[in-house]
């Protein structure tokens, strides 16, 4: 195409007026909250490139004011929500800018009717472009591409939550720790002592094998229809029953020295 075909819409004197001076303040749209709207005809692209060229023109100015002025962010975030982004023409390094405005407080929603209009303006560099896109919506839709490319994504995140999913309570079994023990050797002493080779067995007495005992103790008094138990005599014939202390397990001692 030659550079008269590309110019010729500048023949006509309204356009020639508006392009003619600066009405816009694009680079003031970080400066205080503004909303600007670009509207243009769905149906004649002849003026398609008038967006193109605004957009270039916004992204340029707020980087350089970002950066010059207000030392790297913008103080009011810019949001560009670019509809039917395909009709529009190509916006010049728009897979850097991608990845670049974020950092100055800008960030642009790109609406697409299918992902392979952005790859027919675009061609290698729409990958680059959709990366760059933290979230995608999708609002549904026939197109191959886009169902091809959201069905993998899907995919992929569902393996990966799965195996997140698997492989966390193993994580946080090797993260445990109690009294500054590794779990395996937690539970190794808490088998031991409790299944293995257990130090203490619980055994339960009854009200009348107690009254059995202290009768054998020549313990009890009998009062009418009370019976009464002498604890000092009790006391002393349970003594002969008593049996020699046993040390307790290593991992008990270790806590008791780590309470203190």
């Amino acid at each position: 195409m030659s550079c008269g075909a590309r110019l010729a819409p500048f023949d006509i004197k309204e356009l020639r007026e508006i392009t003619a001076y600066d009405e816009l303040e694009l680079d003031t749209l970080g400066d205080q909250k503004t909303s600007l709207f670009l509207i243009m005809s769905d149906t004649d692209a002849t003026f398609n490139f008038l967006i193109s060229m605004i957009y270039t023109q916004l992204f340029n100015l707020l980087c350089e004011k970002a950066d010059d002025v207000y030392g790297g962010r913008l103080p009011v975030h810019v949001t560009c929500l670019i509809d039917e982004m395909a009709n529009i023409g190509q916006i010049p390094n728009l897979e850097k800018l991608m990845a670049t405005i974020r950092s100055r407080e800008i960030s642009a929603c790109l609406v697409l009717q299918a992902k392979s209009q952005l790859k027919a303006i675009y061609k290698d560099n729409a990958d680059t472009i959709i990366g760059n896109c933290d979230s995608q919506i999708f609002l549904g839709g026939s197109e191959q591409t886009t169902l091809k490319d959201l069905k993998l994504a899907f995919s992929i995140s569902t393996s990966v939550m799965i195996m997140m999913v698997i492989m966390m309570p193993f994580f946080f079994l090797a993260m445990y720790e109690k009294h500054g023990q590794p779990l395996e050797v937690f539970l190794k002493h808490f088998i031991q002592a409790n299944f293995v080779r257990p130090k203490t067995r619980p055994y339960g007495i009854s009200r009348s094998h107690i009254m059995e005992m202290a009768k054998k103790a020549g313990a009890v008094y009998k009062v009418g229809n009370t019976a009464l138990i002498n604890t000092e005599i009790f006391e002393a014939y349970l003594e002969q029953f008593k049996e020699n202390p046993v040390p307790l397990p290593k991992y008990i001692v270790d806590k008791t020295k780590l309470n203190k």
